[in-house]
């Protein structure tokens, strides 16, 4: 049993969104708050709204977030009493959390030893079993975590498929899938790579591979008088590259006896390492069986979804059980919910026609629902997503009285939250929702996988986007000329206009002639009328008339590329003669010409090639890092590398050409 500690003032070592929302929860308990920042993030929403915040370094992670020595420098300055590490960076680095304690500090979190035991995921194994929790077979063994060749050998004895862990891992980072042994050593090899820069350790872990399962966690907290209770589930099954892209909760479709049984597996799970604070536990489902997974030791970044199932708030109940305070609800059966349907939806900006690919760049324009959402973020218009973090723009969440209202109130949230000026996940989400097989059937993790052509096909932009986008570029035109001549955008005269607009290797020549009535004939649209216009930040705000119906529209003109925003979805189409920029295509292109380009913003870390080696297609030519996130560099056909135009280690901008191959 621990003392009782008040804080009243508390650091919260990391960035974004997370850094925002502990402000809120202790500004309203009366805590003053203390934020850090890298030189990257000097202008950063977190920096505004803590009371205080301090510069800790370069933009680079390990320069700034992961910098021990210079945030204990910060907490003795700036008399910090405790710390909240958020999610990611230092959250489950059991040496911070020792530390903290040796500072006179309090880390609002676990003890160091459950971070530990839990996350080298081998240890859990062990732990879990012990405990009389189920797992999925594998191989654990910490002495051939770091030799491929033992691990292979191990691979073997299981059979394929195999999933292959970081076993400090965590976020989709340092996982990848081995359907048979030619590929084990190629895919183990950039797990090792992948996990030493993400959480400074090599090791892995093999075991059996579940083709479709459903992922859902149980959220967790105890408190150091012995208490430790589940406060639900969510399911997080939709997943892109091992990372979560909507979550929901309660799970659907899981009977009460399971419900029950997996949440007491959970609380077994957390005793077993004496556990204090907020956990989850995450569980691989088939049907009603249920497997551990592995433990987050600290904060998700889904829990608003269980806060909106049960009116509790999880950072309030995080810095109570830090102070040594009981847990507020004690008894399994007290504990509230779950109430009605509740989801999350996040919100990347990210190219998800190739690939899901890290899409980092100005915010432009950025409007959103106001009333309809709870909305976690860390940016607002004008902010820059920056490559070296993570490309999360928002989390918008939403409650209903059941999952059909809450998915049509998710839905309608995205149609309202607009960003221009870098790509976003924002329709591709709205697919989903939209989709048959997401409302009426089991949703699994290959749920993506199973659906990619319905979710990820890109139509041709029909007559009536074609309008509409030939409307908005004439009523940008005018605004920004503040011309009187077409004041209540009604003519005199006729007058004839044309744009040229583009969507890739598509190009449309479209004529606007206006008509005596005050509209414009569009093609074969016989009416078409801008009812009103207005410039809101950087985001035009349109009513259009297309024939007998009338919307409304939002858009962004960044560069030369126009967004527009409708209520069914978004598109774009670049528009060369109101920008001096013609974007160069990447992908096919860039490809055929024997061109290699950069298909982000990022470091190339490895050349594995000079002028002048053959190669063959495929073959591995460098490996891009983005966001912590590998991308390995191929070539397009067999060859001789004519040039390598970039330095190992230099940061390139997106389209940026790294390697030529010359086809043979």
């Amino acid at each position: 049993m621990s003392r009782i500690q008040e804080i009243s003032k508390v650091l919260v070592a990391n960035r974004g969104e997370i850094a925002c929302r502990v402000f809120r929860t202790c500004r309203k308990l009366g805590i003053r708050t203390i934020g850090v920042f890298s030189e990257a993030d000097s202008n950063s929403q977190h920096v505004h709204m803590a009371d205080e915040a301090y510069l800790i370094g370069p933009p680079a992670s390990k320069d700034s977030y992961l910098n021990q020595k210079k945030i204990f420098e910060v907490a003795k300055r700036s008399g910090a009493q405790a710390i909240h590490p958020g999610y990611g960076f230092l959250s489950e680095n059991y040496s911070f959390a020792e530390k903290c304690k040796d500072e006179g500090l309090v880390f609002i979190g676990p003890p160091p030893e459950a971070i530990h035991d839990m996350g080298i995921k081998s240890k859990s194994k062990e732990l879990m079993i012990a405990a009389g929790v189920p797992v999925i077979p594998g191989y654990h063994g910490q002495e051939g975590a770091k030799d491929i060749q033992i691990l292979k050998e191990q691979a073997i004895k299981l059979g394929f498929p195999l999933m292959i862990k970081a076993v400090k891992g965590g976020g989709g980072k340092g996982m990848r899938i081995a359907r048979n042994g030619d590929e084990f050593l190629s895919q183990a090899s950039s797990c090792q790579s992948e996990a030493e820069k993400a959480f400074g350790d090599s090791g892995l872990l093999i075991e059996r591979y579940i083709e479709a399962p459903r992922h859902v966690e149980v959220q967790i907290f105890g408190d150091s008088h012995g208490n430790c209770v589940y406060l639900w589930e969510r399911d997080c099954s939709v997943q892109r590259r091992h990372q979560k892209v909507i979550e929901e909760a309660p799970a659907p479709r899981l009977s009460p006896e399971t419900r029950k049984r997996m949440g007491t597996a959970a609380v077994e799970a957390a005793k077993a390492v004496h556990y204090t604070g907020a956990g989850t536990v995450e569980f691989i489902v088939e049907n009603q069986d249920f497997y551990f997974m592995e433990m987050n030791t600290r904060l998700q970044v889904e829990h608003p979804v269980t806060e909106a199932i049960t009116g509790l708030d999880l950072v309030e109940w995080q810095l109570m059980v830090a102070m040594g305070q009981e847990l507020p609800i004690k008894d399994q059966e007290s504990v509230p919910g779950p109430f009605g349907h509740a989801m999350e939806m996040r919100i990347y900006a990210e190219d998800t026609g190739a690939g899901f690919v890290p899409a980092p760049g100005l915010i432009h324009t950025l409007s959103y629902p106001l009333g309809e959402a709870r909305i976690e973020s860390g940016v607002i218009e004008g902010d820059e997503v920056s490559v070296h973090y993570d490309p999360m723009i928002a989390k918008l969440v939403v409650w209903g009285s059941d999952r059909s209202e809450a998915i049509r109130k998710a839905d309608f949230a995205l149609s309202k939250y607009n960003v221009g000026g870098v790509e976003t996940n924002i329709d591709f989400m709205r697919r989903i929702l939209q989709s048959k097989a997401f409302s009426s059937k089991l949703v699994t993790t290959k749920f993506i996988e199973e659906n990619e052509k319905e979710l990820l096909s890109k139509k041709e932009l029909s007559p009536v986007q074609l309008a509409i986008a030939s409307l908005v570029v004439s009523g940008i035109e005018t605004k920004r000329k503040e011309s009187a001549i077409l004041q209540g955008f009604r003519m005199n005269t006729q007058l004839k206009s044309k744009f040229r607009l583009k969507d890739g290797e598509k190009e449309w020549e479209v004529e606007l002639c206006e008509e005596e009535t005050g509209g414009f004939r569009i093609g074969e649209l016989t009416h078409c009328q801008i009812l009103g216009v207005e410039k809101i930040g950087n985001s035009y705000h349109f009513e259009l008339q297309i024939e007998d119906k009338v919307e409304k529209v939002t858009a962004s003109l960044y560069e030369n590329i126009l967004t527009v925003f409708t209520t069914e979805s978004s598109f774009k189409v670049q528009v060369p003669t109101l920008g001096v920029l013609d974007r160069e295509k990447l992908g096919e292109e860039s490809f055929s010409s024997g061109n290699i380009l950069s298909p982000m913003p990022g470091i190339l870390e490895k050349i594995l090639v000079s002028q002048g080696d053959s190669v063959t297609k495929g073959q591995q030519l460098g490996t891009l890092v983005a966001m912590k996130m590998e991308h390995i560099l191929r070539s397009p056909c067999d060859g001789i590398v004519d040039k390598v135009y970039q330095e190992m280690g230099k940061t390139v901008a997106k389209g940026s050409k790294l390697f030529s191959v010359v086809s043979s």
